[in-house]
């Protein structure tokens, strides 16, 4: 995570991480104002659509790029040769958040020599493109795609070029749903998702003058979310290490009240040994920093070696180095120490009311980390960010809107297919019927807006108590063309499994929609599947729309299905199974 928008100028290789209070408890910063909640249980993940393993589309556009909403892919490699790459494809630059999307480019080679060439570009908002479905980000001829095990980056600026392939060698990791929120409003949130803790690297690198093959070891992750970092965080620290077997992610956000929330991912070799955020501190010091996860690991990290650079002398509010490391485990496992390397970042956002809304990043390399699957309160921002938006002085930008493409660099593959906008995203906010006009139902946005693409997925699969876990406990469910209504979870539940049985090939794919952070959603549906009936019905595909309301906590209070009934009788489909098990009116 890189947050070099955080200050006009960058640290310098000389600057040394503030010395730190001793940690207070974590369970401080949770349950209260300005502090931070993980949401880790199980019935979390099954509200959030998830499970314990991440998927492919976890990696894709999980938010929509509108003001107050942000998103960036890191990559990073060390090279066998002693150099190293950063690239990150953003939406938008933290402190212009606020804004549209405005995407931008960011590259840093160090050589083996310790020359760094480091730059930024900014493109056209039409020459975006990214899919949902899996990590497939298009900035112009520049692209980063895979699927959670093979990755394939190509990206230039004046200052350098990269083409990589990243084949993942340990396993995709978040903690919990992925996302921290603000616990006094859950529309405020920040995701992370360490799809690639480890991988091969190889390909190129291009400096003015020079391009060389490197072999190495890669990282990949991405953050998105609504979260104002000025406004909701003090600090960040975050760090990547490669040791032996072993690697280790974690970052620790930091709030004004004091609160700290830290996020750690622990692998060993194809294995994953941990994904939480319990028991963990990360301490930075002015020439090293420890990490802890209870008394089974303890990460060092050694004298930090800029990756940026050189900038003048002073006090810096954003660094990111690399470092020597050492990380020493106990249990499970006889007491050891492994030596390695790390890449980490420390940020710091002063908490003065009139500065713009969130701090830079140049791409946060890697510091925010996660929350649920989806989206932020991108339908807008808070008042407060508003407010500071339209106070800060505007600075114009510097980098070249269309940069050239260093010598040596391999020209882009034509972009594949790619989706811009989130079938999900939330259109216009809305008052609920029944709530006084400029009040709303505080719903984590990333609930709203993907909603529906939570109940079509659990529609498509054969588990109905996950099905029924999207659902409050008094939750009724109306199938209108039928005039049929279920009431209650286990009756919802028991809807699942009796149509699961008529149709066990269901499957349920949102088309378009969008939602609300009043809690409200709205999406149109394709449904098709073939009953198994006596005699066996014909196949069929049936267009629908959706309508949601959801409770704070995310789950499902009503929801309502539209379709044509009349034109299924007429094609020989009097009534789909899924809608004819006895419904309670």
């Amino acid at each position: 995570m890189a947050a070099e928008d955080v200050a006009p100028e960058d640290p310098g290789p000389e600057d040394p991480a503030p010395e730190d209070p001793a940690p207070e408890d974590p369970a401080a910063a949770t349950g209260r104002a300005g502090g931070l909640i993980v949401r880790e249980s199980d019935a979390d993940l099954r509200r959030a659509g998830l499970t314990r393993e991440p998927e492919p589309w976890e990696d894709g556009l999980r938010e929509t790029p509108r003001p107050g909403t942000f998103e960036w892919w890191y990559f990073d490699a060390e090279c066998d040769d002693g150099s190293r790459a950063v690239v990150v494809f953003e939406t938008k630059s933290l402190d212009a958040s606020a804004g549209p999307l405005a995407p931008r480019l960011s590259l840093t080679v160090r050589t083996p020599d310790g020359r760094v060439h480091a730059g930024r570009t900014r493109h056209d908002p039409a020459s975006f493109r990214a899919a949902r479905d899996h990590c497939d980000v298009v900035l112009g001829p520049h692209r980063a795609h895979g699927d959670l095990v093979r990755y394939r980056i190509r990206a230039g600026t004046p200052s350098a070029a990269a083409d990589l392939t990243l084949t993942s060698t340990a396993p995709p990791s978040r903690v919990g749903t992925g996302t921290v929120t603000l616990a006094d409003d859950p529309g405020r949130y920040l995701g992370w998702l360490v799809a690639v803790p480890r991988g091969r690297v190889e390909g190129r690198l291009s400096v003015p003058g020079r391009t060389w093959r490197v072999r190495g070891t890669g990282y990949h992750d991405k953050n998105w979310g609504t979260l104002d970092f000025g406004a909701d965080l003090r600090a960040w620290h975050w760090a990547r290490l490669h040791a032996g077997p072993f690697t280790l992610a974690c970052a620790e956000l930091r709030t004004h009240g004091g609160g700290r929330t830290p996020l750690l991912v622990l692998t060993r070799a194809t294995e994953r040994l941990a994904a939480t955020a319990t028991g963990v501190s990360f301490t930075p010091h002015s020439d090293h920093a420890d990490i802890r996860w209870h008394d089974r690991v303890h990460a060092f990290l050694g004298p930090p070696t800029a990756l940026d650079p050189p900038r003048k002398p002073g006090p810096h509010r954003y660094r990111r180095f690399t470092t020597p490391a050492e990380l020493t485990t106990t249990a499970p496992y006889a007491p050891m120490t492994t030596p390695g390397t790390a890449i980490a970042e420390h940020a710091e956002f002063p908490a003065t009311t009139d500065r713009a809304p969130t701090p830079p990043r140049e791409r946060r390399d890697r510091a925010v980390p996660g929350q649920p699957a989806s989206a932020a309160r991108a339908v807008r921002p808070s008042a407060a960010s508003r407010n500071r938006a339209r106070a800060a002085p505007r600075t114009p930008p510097t980098e070249p809107d269309t940069p050239p493409t260093p010598a040596g660099r391999a020209s882009a593959a034509p972009p594949e297919r790619h989706v811009a906008r989130n079938p999900t995203e939330p259109v216009m906010p809305r008052t609920p019927t029944g709530q006084t006009p400029g009040t709303h139902t505080k719903v984590p946005a990333m609930d709203a807006r993907t909603a529906a693409t939570r109940l079509a997925r659990a529609w498509s699969g054969p588990d109905s108590a996950a099905f029924g876990a999207l659902f409050a406990p008094d939750a009724v469910y109306t199938d209108v063309a039928a005039g049929r209504a279920r009431r209650g979870r286990t009756a919802i539940t028991d809807w699942h499994r009796e149509t699961r049985a008529a149709i066990p090939d269901l499957t349920a794919e949102v088309e378009d929609g969008f939602g609300t952070d009043d809690g409200r959603a709205c999406a149109t549906l394709l449904w098709t599947g073939t009953p198994v009936a006596e005699p066996p019905g014909p196949p069929f595909r049936v267009h629908a729309a959706t309508v949601l309301a959801l409770a704070p906590d995310g789950s499902i209070t009503r929801c309502a299905d539209y379709y044509d009934l009349l034109g299924l009788a007429r094609a020989g489909q009097p009534l789909i199974p899924r809608r004819t098990p006895d419904a309670q009116d």
